[in-house]
């Protein structure tokens, strides 16, 4: 309205300034870039290293068959970052960004594809008792292999050295040289994970019979709750000393950008976004294991010149990961414990002390 003088009213200026105010804040928002908006950060369901290639273990823990997760990880299907479409990665791996995001305010976790991993380990020895054993055992363990989870066929290397006991005898070195076969369907919303690995080990000194084979399966169902939560139901075959049937699964859960967890058996994890250093996403983690362990080895036994040995244990570890874009590397330490050693030839078995452990290992 108009005053008596023929000036605006009060409130005539106060809505006329309000319109001009949301014309211009509608015409900012329209010529925004949309990239700039943060997008949220989608992770797997297991970290690749918490199932990074341990020897005679599932190569990469209870997985999705598909990915919206990882892993994994593990080690691991994974939905990747800033609405990348999903990939089928059961070993817990990231798909490369296409384009560099532009930086939330709050530091969000980087995602990365890896190919091949390399890690080394170190067990403090420990006295042996038991079945007539005597002296210190410690371990040396190198493990390589592929970890590109969207190939059905995965190579596995892994070495030992053993210094000790002394008694039983037991040989410096042993290798395992193995093959893991993956066939994996979309958990949409349920999938299915069978796995044959079958492997060679050996101390390649003993000559090779059927001792210096494992033939290794699982099979699981992995049904997507939400794209936070994955359930997996499965059982593992592992063809060691004594045939070992686990199960093989538990849940995942990613509630948040900076959280993963990996309630699983044989192998879990929980997993926590740090920061991002440079280039680098800084993450803290522990991990929790079931690991067994088995190779035909030349021992005199009582049931002729060769013998098969198990070892099995628990681990407990906690460690970092840095993941950057070529390259991630880990560093963790912890304690093995419960630690049972068998034979399958009639010598007799016995029990390793506890022991300290610490791993680096690196994916590339």
């Amino acid at each position: 309205m108009i005053g008596k003088l023929g000036r605006p009213l009060l409130s005539d200026i106060l809505r006329a300034d309000l319109l001009t105010s949301s014309l211009l804040l509608v015409l900012v928002a329209l010529a925004a870039d949309p990239a700039a908006a943060p997008s949220s950060v989608i992770l797997g369901d297991e970290w690749p290293f918490a199932f990074v290639l341990r020897g005679q273990s599932p190569m990469a823990g209870p997985t999705m068959g598909e990915e919206t997760s990882v892993p994994t990880p593990s080690f691991a299907p994974t939905q990747n970052a800033l609405g990348s479409p999903p990939v089928q990665n059961p070993l817990e791996r990231f798909t490369p960004l296409d384009a560099t995001p532009v930086v939330p305010a709050a530091p969000q976790p980087r995602a990365t594809a890896w190919k091949v991993g390399e890690t080394v380990g170190f067990l403090s020895s420990a006295a042996v008792h038991g079945g007539g054993a005597s002296g210190q055992f410690g371990v040396f363990e190198y493990d390589s292999g592929n970890v590109q989870s969207s190939s059905w066929l995965t190579s596995q290397f892994n070495y030992r050295s053993w210094s000790g006991p002394s008694n039983p005898a037991l040989p410096s070195n042993v290798y395992r040289f193995a093959f893991d076969v993956l066939l994996t369907t979309p958990a949409d919303p349920v999938g299915i994970e069978l796995a044959f690995t079958p492997a060679l080990v050996s101390d390649l000194d003993a000559p090779v019979g059927s001792d210096a084979f494992n033939w290794d399966g699982r099979a699981a169902l992995h049904l997507r709750a939400s794209p936070e939560l994955a359930i997996i139901l499965g059982v593992a075959y592992w063809d060691r000393v004594n045939d070992i049937t686990i199960p093989y699964g538990g849940i995942t859960w990613n509630p948040s950008d900076y959280w993963r967890f990996a309630l699983t058996f044989p192998k879990a994890s929980v997993n926590a976004f740090l920061l991002n250093w440079g280039k680098t996403s800084v993450w803290l983690y522990g991990g929790f294991e079931y690991h067994v362990e088995a190779y035909q080895i030349d021992l005199g036994s009582p049931a002729g010149p060769d013998e098969k040995i198990q070892l099995a244990d628990f681990r407990s570890v906690l460690g970092m990961r840095w993941d950057g874009e070529e390259a991630a590397a880990l560093l963790e330490g912890g304690w093995v414990f419960d630690r049972q050693v068998k034979f399958l030839h009639g010598t007799p078995g016995f029990d390793i002390g506890t022991a300290s452990v610490i791993r680096f290992g690196l994916l590339f």
